[in-house]
């Protein structure tokens, strides 16, 4: 969780782990993530995922 939070605009504000699921309050920052482009949001997506590159 922490990790997509620094990778996008992201704030966890709380969380819950249950024994056969979880709960997770974020706040998006929406003014942000609306100026990014989508090449922008792929490079964020590949960054924790690791993919191919852009061609």
């Amino acid at each position: 969780m922490q990790e997509l939070a620094e990778v996008f605009a992201l704030d966890v504000a709380t969380y819950a782990v249950m024994s056969n699921h979880y709960h997770i309050v974020l706040y998006i920052d929406a003014e942000t993530e609306s100026v990014r482009s989508t090449a922008e949001f792929i490079v964020c997506w590949q960054r924790l995922f690791k993919g191919s590159a852009l061609a």
